[in-house]
């Protein structure tokens, strides 16, 4: 566990240091309000955890709120969609789970899940995963 808690936050602060720099190339300071990170899954669940420890860190780190708010339902698929309708401007992140790559083929899906999403970091890794 404790290994974990060292590697999110190791990518929390990778994450907080490269928003700083995207900041300070642009005019204005990056984030000059509350980011929302949406998590697809219900409050109390692994990846509503990781979320809301990684949003501690950067909100200490970068002196601005980040606001977890949970959209449960179809696997993550909700929340997902939720994110990807979203202003593509920064201020809203979705954290989104292994299971969204079986999401296609399982529900009727309202946008594209390649070309509508842009990862921008692995905040966690399972046994299952691969590296």
């Amino acid at each position: 566990m404790r290994r974990i808690c060292a590697n999110l936050t190791r990518t929390a602060l990778i994450a907080a240091t490269a928003l700083t720099v995207s900041a300070s190339i642009s005019a204005q300071p990056y984030p000059s309000k509350p980011v929302k990170i949406i998590v697809g899954f219900a409050p109390g669940g692994g990846t509503d955890i990781t979320a809301r420890f990684i949003a501690q860190r950067l909100s200490s780190a970068m002196r601005q709120q980040f606001i977890v708010e949970n959209k449960p339902g179809a696997g993550g698929a909700i929340g997902t969609a939720v994110g990807v309708n979203s202003p593509p401007d920064g201020y809203t992140l979705t954290v989104i789970s292994a299971s969204y790559t079986v999401h296609p083929s399982v529900y009727k899906l309202k946008f594209d899940p390649i070309t509508d999403i842009t990862p921008i970091i692995q905040i966690s890794e399972g046994p299952s995963s691969s590296s």
